[in-house]
């Protein structure tokens, strides 16, 4: 899996399909951690995508594959 910097820009696309009228969905985020307290856990990146496709999901959208920038790599991709 690819290691990706804080701050670091995610994009997904994500199709809905009702049969009769197709739709997408788009989705932008980063995440950047400034905690320096110690036994403070650091939000990561593929926890807010799993979230968000938790919330899309649920909404009837398929599966969001985030990508980063480092030559297209995938941060959650489907296995």
């Amino acid at each position: 899996m690819a290691v990706f910097d804080d701050g670091t820009t995610f994009r997904a696309t994500a199709e809905y399909d009702t049969g009769i009228d197709p739709g997408w969905i788009g989705v932008t985020f980063s995440i950047t951690n400034n905690n320096q307290l110690p036994g403070v856990p650091q939000v990561t990146a593929l926890e807010v995508a799993q979230a968000i496709n938790t919330l899309i999901q649920g909404k009837g959208y398929r599966k969001l594959s985030f990508t980063g920038p480092q030559s297209v790599a995938t941060l959650n991709p489907d296995i």
